[in-house]
């Protein structure tokens, strides 16, 4: 199970889940809010439920019964707090620091997609993104394994070879000590 790939659905999970709560409209209504002037929610929804999905591709059950948890018992909090002592008073704070953390991250992505290349398919990035995957090794690095793995095989057989010699002298000396004692 990837406890981080699970706590990462489950914070994308609740960030949008606190963007619904800050944006529905029967909610803005009841506490005499203005109605926002931001997208439909469809959207938000289907990253929700794709979070979840994600949840359970990379962590297995374990990672979904995770984020389902984290998500229905922090999401009722969330609709739980009135909009001024709730999500739309942290808003301004929630942005800065998203924005200063996708600062932080652009250096980094732009490394995963150089490293990955620009051609390669979404397939072959879960593929690398899975916990435990094998990474294909170049046909150099697999040159080189394939020559280290020899040079041990023969190492093992010389000592092997080395080994049945010692054992063949030792059994002759057994065998004579034998006879030795037959004959007496």
């Amino acid at each position: 199970m990837s406890v981080g790939a699970t706590l990462a659905a489950t914070g994308l999970g609740l960030a949008m889940l606190g963007w619904l709560t800050t944006t529905d409209p029967k909610r803005r209504r009841a506490f005499a809010r203005p109605p926002a002037n931001w997208p439909a929610p469809k959207a938000a929804w289907v990253v929700v439920a794709l979070t979840g999905a994600l949840a359970t591709y990379w962590s297995g059950p374990a990672g979904f019964v995770l984020w389902l948890g984290g998500t229905t018992a922090v999401g009722w909090a969330l609709i739980a707090l009135p909009p001024d002592r709730g999500l739309e008073a942290a808003l301004p704070w929630i942005e800065r620091h998203i924005g200063r953390a996708a600062d932080a991250a652009r250096p980094r992505i732009a490394a995963v997609r150089q490293r990955l290349g620009r051609g390669s398919s979404w397939r072959q990035w879960l593929a690398h993104a899975r916990p435990g995957a094998a990474r294909p090794l170049s046909d150099r690095a697999l040159a080189a394994r394939i020559a280290a793995l020899e040079a041990e095989l023969a190492a093992l057989r010389a000592e092997l070879d080395q080994r049945r010699e010692e054992s063949d002298a030792v059994l002759l000396d057994l065998a004579g000590r034998r006879r030795q004692a037959l004959e007496r």
